[in-house]
């Protein structure tokens, strides 16, 4: 209808253009250092964490006065626990860390972008680490309902035994 009237171009200034590409080059600078930090430090860290939990779920089929799978849970909501205090760890850790990239952020204004990047990959490694706790627990179901059904039976193997024991004398 109006064919008449131009559309005007947008364009951005190449103060701002400039700007958008140094932001995006910070960024991806702090991205790569976080990942290789997280890699170096973090990585051991999981499979420790996991291991850790492993033997924790193994010693449940030594205590034969608790039953196995209640212990199991046991174990599994005290590594929840650890992981929230390790994140809280993980994130005083990495703010020291990269605090020469912070500071540059602070000074460029995009302390928010830095923020969201840490806090995701920090989410990132605590969630991966507590869905392969849960799958360990999980593959374990089994052997603990068995223990725990071994554990029943012997704990009721006595009354049984006393019951019998009364009837032949009778």
């Amino acid at each position: 209808m109006f064919h008449w009237v131009s559309k005007r171009e947008k364009r951005i200034p190449r103060e701002q253009i400039e700007a958008l590409k140094l932001r995006q080059r910070v960024l991806d600078g702090i991205a790569a250092d976080l990942d290789s930090l997280m890699r170096a430090r973090f990585d051991p860290t999981f499979k420790a964490c996991l291991e850790l939990l492993r033997r924790s779920l193994d010693r449940t089929f030594d205590h034969p006065e608790a039953l196995p799978m209640t212990k199991a849970r046991m174990e599994y909501k005290i590594f929840l626990e650890n992981v929230d205090e390790l994140r809280a760890k993980m994130q005083r850790e990495i703010s020291a860390a990269l605090s020469v990239w912070r500071d540059q952020c602070d000074e460029m204004g995009i302390r928010e972008p830095f923020r969201r990047l840490t806090d995701h990959r920090l989410e990132t490694f605590t969630s991966d680490l507590t869905a392969a706790g849960l799958q360990m627990f999980v593959d374990m179901a089994d052997r603990l309902k068995e223990a725990e059904q071994l554990a029943a039976a012997r704990r009721y193997r006595p009354a049984v035994q006393r019951a019998e024991v009364a009837i032949s004398r009778l």
